[in-house]
């Protein structure tokens, strides 16, 4: 719950938390129970398949979540507008302590993609309008910080993915995220769980440049024999 009407906050000097730099053993948006933001804790686990619910409770968990992420944007616009500089400097610092920043950066804007997608007809039409978005975002922080005009071009190139190099890279633990879940979508993860099982490895990638254990080995074997069970 957050603070009552009446209630003292805390001095704004305070850290928000004794997590700086810590190396955590999973992602930390992977934690269920870190505090309330747009999802709550229930929410998360629902999720991400970790809490069962009836048909209609998960309608109305859905509907929730939707609502919340819709008022969430509006929030977005007014904190941009609002929100003092010096909470800006300590948000995004502790994020960058925790070698979250680009991370959190990058998928936020995918996030925004992502929807806008969703909107129109064609990859072209969504991509001209993500793009005016961006350039329109950025130019007004070039403007309003640094008075300056900021002359922006961006284009999108798009090419089909080669998957047994993805595969070569997955096993070798040099592959990206967004490598894995294309390769996942296409191909499922079958055989590549069974190879990196033979091989001790876990599922690793690399999220802007660092590594980042998706499933620990232990839990890939488990997981492959669990599926031999099964056949």
């Amino acid at each position: 719950m957050g603070p009552k009407a009446g209630d003292e906050f805390p001095d704004s000097e305070v850290e928000d938390s004794d997590d700086e730099g810590e190396q955590l053993d999973q992602p930390p948006w992977l934690n269920h129970n870190r505090e309330r933001s747009i999802l709550t804790k229930s929410d998360r686990e629902f999720l991400t398949g970790d809490k069962d619910i009836s048909k209609q409770a998960a309608r109305n968990t859905r509907y929730r979540i939707r609502e919340r992420i819709y008022n969430g944007f509006l929030d977005i616009v007014l904190l941009w507008s609002v929100l003092p500089k010096k909470d800006f400097q300590q948000i995004f610092e502790r994020l960058s302590n925790n070698s979250l920043l680009s991370v959190v950066s990058s998928h936020t804007i995918g996030f925004l993609y992502e929807g806008i997608t969703h909107v129109f007809d064609t990859p072209e039409d969504a991509e001209d309008d993500f793009l005016t978005s961006l350039e329109s975002g950025i130019q007004t922080v070039e403007r309003n910080n640094n008075g300056k005009i900021a002359d922006i071009m961006f284009h999108i190139k798009r090419r089909e993915p080669d998957f047994d190099t993805i595969y070569t890279k997955l096993l070798q633990e040099r592959a990206t995220l967004d490598e894995f879940s294309l390769y996942v979508r296409e191909n499922g993860a079958e055989d590549l769980m069974e190879d990196l099982s033979k091989e001790d490895k876990g599922i690793v990638v690399k999220i802007d440049s660092q590594e980042v254990q998706l499933v620990s080995p232990k839990d890939v074997k488990s997981i492959n024999e669990d599926k031999m069970t099964e056949d």
